[in-house]
């Protein structure tokens, strides 16, 4: 192994401590706050060296329209409103490529919700694959949980790998980060 590459492994693994360091600090603080949920999960994350972010994993579109509140509701005999899409903050919170395939997690931030999708995209070229997850309440926010691409859906290269959100109420989208694949990693 090269000293870039040990260098490589390194920088990964103190990335991954910090990661898990601030999932933990987040999910105890969620389940201390009387006003979290009473159920909440943990999500198993992790980084990897060799990953290259094409710019900071930032959201697309990372506006947030908040819902109408129960005093905006219509009165008797009014017509029904039609319903509010919110557009939220989609973080790609941590991402590896291993002899298991290409994984990433996502959280969508300050939105606490059930019946929420995720679909993490990866793309090389023209090639697209996609994995869908229901999302998880866990508190403060909703967690994408850690999807993996599979080898068998994945040719060596780069992948750009990025997560989608959906439910009846909110949509957002993750920044972007490119891989390197190889199947025998």
């Amino acid at each position: 192994m090269s000293m870039g590459a040990r260098v490589g492994v390194v920088i990964g693994g103190i990335a991954l401590t910090l990661v898990l360091i601030l999932a933990v600090f987040m999910i105890t603080r969620g389940s201390a706050t009387p006003s979290a949920a009473a159920s909440s999960s943990s999500t198993s994350t992790g980084s990897d060296a060799s990953a290259t972010p094409l710019s900071t994993p930032t959201p697309l579109a990372p506006t947030f329209t908040p819902h109408p509140s129960a005093s905006d509701a219509p009165g008797p005999g009014s017509p029904e409103p039609t319903p509010t899409v919110a557009t939220a903050e989609l973080i790609l919170a941590a991402w590896q490529a291993g002899a298991d395939g290409l994984s990433a997690s996502a959280f969508v931030q300050d939105v606490v919700e059930e019946g929420g999708t995720c679909v993490l995209h990866a793309q090389q070229g023209d090639v697209v694959r996609e994995v869908t997850s229901q999302a998880t309440p866990t508190g403060q926010n909703v967690s994408c949980g850690f999807v993996t691409v599979p080898p068998s859906e994945l040719t060596p290269g780069d992948w750009t790998i990025w997560f989608d959100y959906s439910s009846p109420t909110t949509v957002a989208t993750s920044g972007a980060v490119t891989l390197g694949y190889d199947k025998d990693q």
